[in-house]
C-alpha cells in the first residue's frame, strides 16, 4: 500500500481493509491500529464484515473509550484522511498479511 495523500488514496485504504488488516477470528473483525497521537495513545479502526460495519476506539495509558463508535464508510474515509499522518506511520511498519487463495 502506497503512503495517503490524497482522500482518494483514503478511501483506497478503506476499500482494501481485508488485505490490509489484520484479523480477529474470535470477533469476527479486521483491525489496524495507529497513534492517536491528540491523546498520546492509538487508535483501533474495525471492519465487521458479516455487517458490512465500520468502527473505531482509541485507549492509552491514561484513559480508554468507553466502547466502539460506529461509523459510515463515509466517515471513516473522512477519519483516515484526517489522520493519515499516523495511519502512514503505521502502514510503514505494517507486517505483509498473507492472503488466502
Amino acid at each position: 500500500m502506497n503512503m495517503l495523500r490524497s482522500k482518494k488514496d483514503a478511501e483506497n485504504f478503506v476499500d482494501q481493509a481485508k488485505d490490509l488488516f489484520k484479523y480477529d477470528e474470535a470477533g469476527k473483525k479486521f483491525y489496524f491500529v495507529f497513534e492517536d497521537h491528540s491523546r498520546d495513545g492509538n487508535w483501533t479502526i474495525m471492519f465487521y464484515p458479516k455487517e458490512e460495519r465500520w468502527t473505531s476506539h482509541s485507549f492509552g495509558e491514561n484513559y480508554c473509550d468507553e466502547g466502539e463508535t460506529e461509523l459510515t464508510r463515509e466517515e471513516m474515509n473522512s477519519f483516515i484522511f484526517k489522520n493519515r499522518k499516523y495511519v502512514n506511520r503505521a502502514l510503514k511498519n505494517l507486517e505483509p498479511v498473507l492472503v488466502k487463495s
